[in-house]
């Protein structure tokens, strides 16, 4: 038994699945050898392989494994547009229908537009109407992250009748866990896969439909839903429309996705950034976002030393102390942090009042003073023993010697928990953990007006008719032009001048912008101005960044080369090529003074949305006017949704971004 107990333990070895898959690869067996291997190991360890082999060694295994097999693969892949763009087209659209619509739309988006257009163009209709329902969200709503891979059967049916549904759908829908059901195209309810699995065949179907289920609806706020999600533990969550139809549901690895980029944001937040850091940050960049930190808490640290520096004299007489200042410093730096932490994590919550907030700091200072007393009373004790019995003294001498040193322990801790946590309520922490620089997105006005803009790019085919539709309605609007668009039709560039229309700055080739260096920004900038400039005799003075992609250096550099950096908080979707009638109901509802719209002067429907938006503006009492009319004049800042607000903004609302005046 004993030399049982004494053989070595065994240590578990992890095999390297990447090595043993780029191994098989490249071992030079049959396309039917390698396909079985490779059907032996999962798909997220074949898409970690991918940037380990050559392009070569990529397209043999393009060959071997079918469309359905890849777009799984793609589906772990970061940015899969890399390896989907090895591929010819007819297997670019196969494998993108084959893809959940939430990870085709994502793979999508980083292709140029005219490539994802066509490749739209050449799927089925099902993939093109599943990817079009889902793109027609923004971002942040919850049917962005749906997808309509899922099992549905109608009320009414029998257990015989809901198996031949599931077996029939699941050659086209995996996720089969949860079987949702039905009634005239409204749901209805869920069904678990193991009640359908162990249900009789003459048992009623409808005793085991949950009605109950929880469920989302496709236009709510992916935040706002987000902690109802995570408390239930099912594998998908139904999504509805406004009137309860089943588009799609939200599957657990969505929203554990979700979840991870919140934490990540916020964690991100806490250590005095805006998000999480990207690799291709500048150093110089990440260096102003840490250091305002650094020079906080070496101030508080100064704090600390005051603290201690109250007990010099006795500290002069009685060296002993000295030894255990480590432990006072440490101590109170521990609750310090602790109380710095708390306070900015729940300070983040924009909806809280001055006096919420005046209540937490003293809530901080409450905990920082009991902390202080029962450890303060704690290491007296501990302290005073340890001198009387290791270091020879009287027990007056040792517990007298020991409760300064609690009393400075308590002292300290008591004064550093209401220092973090008031340095965490000032403005100026505020702003460092919070600092971005934004574009506009709306004005903050009580006046009925509002902006539309138009994005010029890539076609014209519109253009001329957009500018008649204006006429006819006596509006006058912004047109931002990429400089490759302008130097293609000048005569259009005159024409948008002539007719009393504001031309802005869209960059000289629409790059991401947020991946340039400042160099290349100022490049970008200056290109285009020059070109438009050359046509109409007028510099720019609105710029918007293609894709509407920013970071805090496109902002900070446009508004230094003299531009107002654009967005919009309307988005019609134009570019996608939704329907008028979903067109004009995203640039009707909820209309509010202040808004800016987004349209492209190619797109498909246009022309028959336009006149019907301009109507409803008109009916509803509001002016459609130039951005440059819409924006506030003198003093201004913009709090942390993009909207413009006059005069100085409140210190709990500051974002960073330094008010400026604003010259018309």
């Amino acid at each position: 038994m004993d030399s049982i107990r004494n053989l070595p333990e065994e240590q578990p070895v992890l095999r390297n699945y990447s090595e043993e898959l780029a191994k098989i690869i490249r071992s030079g067996i049959s396309p039917r050898a390698l396909k079985d291997r490779l059907s032996d190991y999962h798909q997220r360890d074949i898409a970690e392989v991918l940037e380990e082999l050559t392009p070569a060694e990529r397209k043999k295994l393009y060959g071997i494994l079918d469309s359905d097999e890849l777009s799984g693969v793609f589906e772990f892949v970061d940015h899969p547009y890399v390896y989907i763009d090895e591929l010819n087209i007819r297997k670019k659209v196969d494998i993108l229908s084959c893809m959940d619509p939430d990870k085709a739309i994502a793979c999508l988006r980083e292709m140029p537009r005219e490539q994802r257009e066509m490749l739209i163009d050449l799927m089925d209709e099902g993939s093109r109407r599943d990817i079009a329902m889902v793109d027609a969200f923004d971002e942040d709503e919850v049917g962005s992250i749906m997808t309509t891979n899922y099992i549905v059967i109608q009320r009414g049916s029998t257990i015989k009748g809901a198996m031949a549904d599931l077996i029939s759908q699941a050659a086209e829908n995996d996720n089969i866990s949860t079987i949702y059901v039905t009634e005239k195209d409204a749901y209805y309810g869920a069904i678990d896969l193991k009640d359908l699995i162990i249900s009789r065949e003459n048992s009623n179907l409808e005793d085991i439909i949950a009605t109950s289920y929880p469920y989302l609806y496709a236009r709510e706020q992916i935040e706002d839903c987000l902690e109802r999600i995570k408390d239930y533990s099912e594998d998908s969550i139904p999504v509805l429309s406004s009137d309860n139809r089943l588009l799609g549901v939200v599957t657990s690895q969505s929203i554990v996705q979700v979840v991870d980029e919140e934490l990540g944001d916020d964690y991100a937040k806490l250590g005095g950034l805006t998000a999480e850091e990207d690799l291709n940050e500048p150093t110089i960049q990440s260096i102003r976002k840490r250091l305002p930190w650094l020079l906080i808490l070496m101030v508080l640290g100064m704090v600390v030393s005051g603290v201690v520096g109250l007990f010099e004299g006795i500290m002069a007489q009685l060296t002993i102390i000295v030894s255990f200042q480590s432990l006072i410093l440490d101590m109170a730096g521990n609750v310090g942090t602790q109380s710095l932490a708390v306070t900015i994590r729940v300070l983040m919550d924009e909806t809280l009042t001055g006096r919420q907030k005046l209540e937490l700091v003293c809530k901080e200072g409450r905990i920082g003073l009991l902390n202080g007393l029962i450890l303060g009373a704690a290491s007296c004790g501990v302290v005073g023993l340890y001198i009387m019995l290791f270091k020879a003294k009287t027990a007056a001498f040792a517990f007298g010697i020991s409760g300064c040193i609690g009393v400075a322990l308590l002292l300290a801790m008591a004064v550093l928990t209401i220092a973090y946590a008031n340095f965490a309520d000032s403005p100026s922490l505020m702003a460092a953990v919070t600092t971005r620089e934004l574009p506009v997105y709306n004005v903050d006005t009580e006046e009925k007006v509002l902006s539309i803009s138009f994005d010029a790019a890539w076609g014209n085919a519109n253009t001329e008719g957009i500018l008649n539709i204006l006429d006819q309605y006596g509006v006058k609007t912004n047109f931002f032009l990429v400089g490759f668009w302008a130097e293609k039709y000048p005569e259009l560039v005159a024409e948008l001048q002539a007719r009393g229309h504001e031309v802005g700055n869209h960059s000289a080739t629409h790059p991401h912008m947020s991946k340039l260096s400042d160099s290349q920004i100022r490049e970008e900038l200056k290109r285009c101005s020059d070109l438009v400039q050359s046509i109409t005799g007028k510099p720019t003075t609105l710029f918007r960044p293609p894709y509407g992609e920013y970071n805090d250096e496109v902002v900070r550099i446009s508004r230094e080369e003299g531009y107002e950096c654009i967005q919009w908080n309307v988005d019609s979707l134009d570019w996608k090529n939704i329907s008028a009638e979903d067109m004009v109901r995203r640039c009707t509802k909820n209309v509010n003074p202040g808004d800016i719209v987004l349209f492209h002067n190619d797109s498909k429907y246009i022309l028959q949305a336009l006149p019907q938006i301009l109507e409803y503006y008109q009916r509803a009492g509001y002016r459609v006017i130039p951005i440059s009319e819409l924006l506030l004049e003198g003093e201004t800042w913009i709090d942390h949704a993009g909207t413009q607000h006059s005069a100085t903004p409140p210190p709990s609302a500051s974002t960073g971004n330094e008010s400026r005046k604003i010259e018309q």
